[in-house]
């Protein structure tokens, strides 16, 4: 498997958004988000980023918009690209929430559920204990004539995987730089 180095920009997301565990060499297996949107494994000391895990082949080389981690550090989700709609409804992506368990000496991390919605999950912050979530949820890409976003707020339930909308579709003024 391949291996990539580690950049400077990378180590402040190990700050933000990661999951320190035994790894196999005694260090701590940190899960991080790398700069090409790609979740990778990482353990202290080493200088380079790992592939992730057998157990989470599903994730390994797909984009990923964000990743969080419950504080009691016992679920980690990610939030994959959506993709587009089959049937009727080409237009409309579908989003998912994967929830991660934190791997243990015991146990390697793994799947423990998926969880859709409607939309393209952005961002994400998860409960202290770790049973909700909330996603910013991009329902509608920018308009062509106007720029306007539509987005909303979801609450996921984690233990009984239920997607909720906390707020109706709101239009959002996207700004374009050039």
């Amino acid at each position: 498997m391949t291996r990539r180095h580690l950049p400077g920009a990378a180590l402040v997301l190990l700050a933000i958004a990661s999951i320190a565990t035994p790894g196999d060499a005694g260090g701590l297996l940190t899960f991080v988000l790398g700069p090409d949107g790609v979740v990778y494994s990482w353990t202290a000391g080493d200088a380079d980023l790992s592939p992730l895990p057998p157990s989470l082949a599903r994730l390994a080389g797909h984009p990923v918009n964000d990743l969080a981690i419950a504080e009691d550090g016992g679920k980690v989700v990610v939030l994959p690209v959506a993709s587009r709609r089959t049937g009727s409804h080409r237009a409309r992506l579908e989003g998912s929430a994967v929830v991660i368990s934190s791997p243990t000496t015991a146990a390697p991390p793994a799947i423990l559920n998926e969880i859709p919605f409607e939309g393209d999950g952005r961002r994400l912050a998860v409960s202290q204990d770790g049973r909700f979530a909330y996603v910013l949820v991009i329902v509608a890409g920018p308009d062509p004539a106007g720029g306007v976003v539509r987005a909303r707020l979801c609450a996921l339930d984690l233990e009984i995987d239920l997607a909720r909308f906390l707020l109706p579709a709101r239009d959002v003024q996207h700004v374009v730089r050039e």
